[in-house]
């Protein structure tokens, strides 16, 4: 659980990289539609004059609605990021409850034997089966093992 915590707190900071970056594209975008805008000014200008033909104005105006495809396209991207980052943060919320109810009932576990043993690692996962070696005294090398249902 610790590790799904950490690979969703990742996601997190991927997600507010990508909005960095984003912000980045977007700037330039805006930057990119200024010129365009003055490209088709002087293009229809230039056309009025005679040195223009239409088809250069018509490729003027297309790279300006281009322009402003590409910032609504970024802006679009831009919009779905609080949703994402809040579906992250209800994620990281829930994997932490559930890594505290597992906390709470490994807690609570206890195992009890007819005889004194000792008992080895144990890794048992939420939801899991596993099994405990114990080994029995002190004398041979006697192990019982059972299967045990995780928290």
């Amino acid at each position: 659980l610790e590790a799904e915590i950490s690979q969703t707190q990742a996601q997190l900071a991927e997600l507010e990289a990508q909005v960095a970056n984003v912000k980045a594209s977007l700037s330039i975008e805006r930057d990119a539609l200024e010129l365009a805008k003055k490209d088709l000014a002087r293009t229809q200008e230039l056309r009025k004059e005679g040195t223009a033909t239409h088809r250069e104005v018509e490729q003027a105006e297309r790279t300006l609605l281009t322009q402003r495809q590409s910032i609504r396209s970024l802006d679009n991207t831009l919009a779905l990021v609080p949703p994402q980052r809040k579906a992250l943060e209800a994620l990281v919320r829930v994997q932490r409850a559930s890594l505290a109810q597992a906390k709470l009932e490994l807690d609570k576990t206890e195992l009890t034997l007819p005889f004194t043993g000792r008992i080895g690692d144990v890794a048992l996962e939420p939801g899991s089966r596993g099994r405990v070696q114990i080994q029995v005294g002190d004398g041979p090398r006697v192990s019982w093992s059972e299967d045990l249902k995780g928290p």
